[in-house]
């Protein structure tokens, strides 16, 4: 009798994740792979499990030179051997930054969610899956935590995300740690790519991952499900403040409406917003700027608090800076956004 294979964590965390995500079993999907432990595993283990059709999608930055070439080949390969069809796009990102002045890992970002979009669109796959382990979320919440961020940047990375109408980027291994990726990668002898870049101790993250969270565990070895803990704590109040600030918001945009100023659309009436906690006035404020600005990248506490300043008496005519040259103004009784 055949001695029945027993799963490794990731395979463990993958079905859990896939169960809370609700995806479903005949579902057709696609995989961001960029060769790297986690996403190869991820590949891995949902191919062995998942019935539906599964394509893999690379998305070369040219940002390494041959290295990111031999990724993109690597990548190929991997799923001409398991039989997968794949999608494999390069563009020269650090151009682009160049040419549109702007951040490159911004720039790089929001390509690559473009080509993944575009990818799931063309493979007909409702769902797109990357490799986000629970480490990384750890990661994420000390970075945020050390750039200021407020409440709401302890929601760390999302476990679902909207890409289009018909598509929808998850998240299934947020509950997996990296030690259990490299543990599947040695279960079944997987070979893959390590990127140059994560071994830079220039890079913020990198630190991180190999001095400060290191020491941490070292005066608690449970220091990362005690982070993830207080966020989950957290985050149970902020969505509470959240839904009030929302309708603060929505009455502040009310009052300040006037049809005959269309210049002015999308201002909030400082009056309103001066009568409520500091906490929930924070977060409308917070709110306003997602809904003028699309989204709040870049966006930190210090620059919701020099707009609350803004709100204060006899601020006319003064202005706050926001990162990509947006501004807010105060005109009178209200705020306006430029």
């Amino acid at each position: 009798m055949l001695e029945r294979r027993r799963s490794t964590a990731l395979e463990i965390g993958l079905d859990q994740g896939l169960g809370n995500l609700g995806i479903e079993a005949e579902a057709a999907i696609l995989v961001a792979a960029s060769g790297g432990a986690d996403s190869t595993a991820l590949l891995d283990a949902l191919t062995r499990r998942h019935r539906g059709p599964v394509t893999v999608a690379h998305f070369n930055h040219l940002l390494r030179g041959a290295e990111s070439d031999e990724d993109e080949k690597f990548v190929s390969g991997l799923a001409a051997r398991r039989k997968l069809a794949s999608i494999i796009e390069r563009e020269d990102i650090a151009g682009a930054a160049k040419l549109e002045r702007r951040n490159l890992e911004a720039v790089a970002r929001n390509r690559r969610y473009d080509f993944l979009t575009r990818a799931a669109q063309n493979a007909g796959a409702l769902y797109v899956l990357t490799a986000h382990t629970r480490d990384d979320q750890v990661e994420t919440l000390l970075l945020r935590l050390l750039r200021g961020a407020g409440p709401a940047g302890w929601r760390g990375i999302a476990p679902r995300r909207r890409l289009a109408r018909n598509v929808e980027l998850l998240r299934p291994l947020l509950s997996v740690t990296r030690a259990e990726v490299i543990a599947h990668c040695e279960y079944y002898a997987l070979d893959y790519r390590t990127d140059s870049t994560n071994l830079s101790p220039t890079l913020a993250r990198n630190r991180v991952r190999r001095e400060v969270l290191p020491l941490l565990r070292q005066l608690n070895p449970r220091a990362d499900e005690a982070m993830l803990r207080a966020a989950a704590h957290i985050l149970e109040d902020e969505e509470y403040l959240s839904s009030l600030a929302v309708s603060l918001l929505d009455e502040a945009e009310a009052a300040a409406r006037d049809e005959s100023r269309p210049d002015i659309a999308g201002a909030i009436d400082v009056r309103v917003i001066a009568g409520a906690a500091r906490a929930v006035r924070l977060r409308a404020l917070r709110e306003w700027v997602r809904r003028r600005r699309g989204d709040l990248r870049r966006i930190d506490q210090v620059h919701l608090e020099a707009i609350e300043r803004l709100a204060g008496p006899g601020r006319g005519g003064r202005e706050a800076e926001l990162p990509g040259g947006a501004r807010v103004r105060r005109e009178a009784h209200r705020l306006v956004f430029i």
